[in-house]
């Protein structure tokens, strides 16, 4: 997909790219990026700025900007698959097709403080058309909630005896954030992808909301509806897990044949679950007999000359799920993705193993 940052949207500058970057990257993708157009390395946001105040850098601004919405369509997201009738497709791309009111996307508005504007529905806020689709781009402002320890000395010295009973304080800390959510319409094919911002700290059921609205302003943008029942993830589960040169598993949570459940994460270097002793050890013991319901794998794309990303897919099933068709798994995390081509690496991935496993024979 080619990105085209045109003329008049030079109106913004480049700490508005930095402040978008540091409020959606994690920092070892946005370095990565960052390094790769100019920028000097460091350790975090905070060193960075600082190297930019203290040195000199040639920064290419258009491939950043270019880099940075390559993000805000493909970086941390949750993304649903949905089969769509052609009709229904054809009249949505017929809608949006030469749109030239969303052309240019909304960059400046990126160091605008958003503390005290409130919550915000989905806007149509940028349009993108290339080879393979269009993209649709819904902005709006979303919150998520953080449990942080309170110390004492934060509250006043008259209040703090009505806490004196107590070990420990917790407080909810509610941190806005400003959502950009996709809506892929392609020119072959039939499926429909739904990506919205699932950055860290999200849950499933806020971005269940986030869904939701935006399908409805997709709806009204379009009058096209999208109502048919996302693709059933759960089965290829089981056989990446199974697949044991398939990436690193980071995080899995299964249900054993002695009615126990596991829940492990390990993300030291490039070490999997699937080979680590204590599970190789309980898995032996019950020879096989597992069931899983969760998945986290990442993988590591080489793209040569010590240049390579980590992109991460995470199946976020439930046990219940295990034995009913009622309780399909909707939706796919996809993490640590710095632009396009590492999204369509777990996304060839997923149709992957969807495809083996309806190719899969009918047990007798």
């Amino acid at each position: 997909m080619e990105i085209t940052i045109s003329a008049p949207q030079r109106s913004f500058s480049l700490n508005d790219i930095l402040d978008g970057m540091a409020a959606r990257m994690p920092w070892r993708v946005a370095a990565k990026v960052l390094v790769s157009h100019g920028a000097p390395r460091a350790r975090g946001w905070e060193l960075f700025r600082d190297k930019l105040k203290d040195e000199k850098h040639d920064i290419n601004m258009d491939e950043l900007s270019k880099s940075f919405l390559e993000h805000i369509l493909f970086g941390e997201k949750a993304s649903r698959f949905y089969t769509v009738e052609d009709d229904v497709l054809k009249m949505a791309r017929e809608t949006f097709t030469g749109t030239k009111k969303f052309a240019q996307f909304p960059f400046a508005e990126l160091s605008e403080d958003i503390a005290p504007l409130p919550t915000s529905k989905p806007q149509l806020c940028f349009i993108h058309e290339s080879d393979d689709g269009i993209t649709l781009v819904y902005k709006s402002i979303r919150a998520v909630e953080k449990r942080e320890t309170v110390s004492l000395a934060a509250i006043p010295v008259d209040a703090r005896t009505a806490f004196s009973e107590y070990k420990e304080i917790i407080g909810v800390k509610q941190n806005k954030f400003r959502a950009y959510d996709a809506i892929w319409l392609p020119y072959d094919g039939s499926v429909v992808e739904l990506r919205v911002d699932f950055p860290n700290g999200a849950n499933a059921d806020a971005s269940e909301i986030a869904i939701n609205q935006t399908l409805d302003a997709f709806k009204a943008d379009s009058s096209s509806a999208i109502d048919e029942k996302p693709v059933n993830l759960f089965p290829i589960i089981k056989r990446i897990y199974e697949t044991t040169d398939e990436g690193k598993v980071v995080e899995f949570a299964l249900h054993t044949s002695t009615g126990s459940f596991k829940h492990e994460k390990m993300r030291l270097g490039d070490l999997c679950l699937r080979e680590e002793g204590y599970h190789l050890g309980g898995k032996n013991a019950l020879k096989g007999k597992i069931e899983l319901f969760k998945l986290g794998v990442r993988w590591t794309v080489d793209y040569g000359e010590d240049d390579y990303t980590n992109p991460e897919l995470f199946l976020n099933g439930s046990f219940k799920m295990l034995h009913s068709e009622n309780y399909p798994l909707e939706t796919a995390i996809i993490r640590n993705c710095t632009g396009e081509m590492d999204y369509n690496f777990i996304r060839a991935k997923i149709d992957g193993y969807l495809k083996a496993d309806d190719a899969k024979p009918e047990a007798d």
